[in-house]
């Protein structure tokens, strides 16, 4: 993470480089709760906050200043977003059906109704994958009838 101009390491599990958007969403929507008015804001500062301090020479990035600015635009930023949250939340879905299924590992349970509805959530503002949607619907809409 970056403060102030200091890098800060806060978390190596998934270190690689990638889209600016991941660790945030890791933050942000990975199985917490956090109002839509809060996440909006802290999306908005972290963006400000990376074109300002010029993050591209921490993301090792190849492309000209004025694509990595548009790489910050605010709606290709909250679309980039989004499509993280589907992508980690999925595939936090899957470890969880796995640490329950396989390993009897049933505090994950837990997670699931809440990540399933943080990724409707984004795939309904996405509007991209309708067939995803429906099935974490229903899996939803099932989960709370239960």
């Amino acid at each position: 993470m970056l403060k102030k101009g200091e890098i800060y390491i806060i978390d190596f599990q998934d270190a690689r480089w990638g889209p600016p958007s991941y660790d945030l969403v890791s933050l942000l929507k990975d199985s917490i709760e956090l109002e839509a008015e809060e996440v909006d804001e802290l999306v908005d500062y972290y963006r400000q906050q990376a074109l300002e301090a010029d993050i591209r020479t921490l993301e090792n990035w190849q492309g000209t200043p004025e694509e990595f600015k548009k790489t910050l635009d605010e709606a290709l930023f909250q679309e980039q977003f989004q499509l993280m949250c589907i992508q980690r939340l999925l595939k936090a879905l899957g470890t969880y059906g796995y640490q329950i299924t396989q390993r009897e590992h049933f505090i994950y349970e837990q997670y699931i109704s809440g990540s399933l509805h943080r990724a409707l959530l984004s795939l309904e503002e996405v509007k991209r994958y309708p067939a995803i949607e429906a099935v974490v619907r229903s899996e939803l809409r099932e989960r709370l009838s239960r």
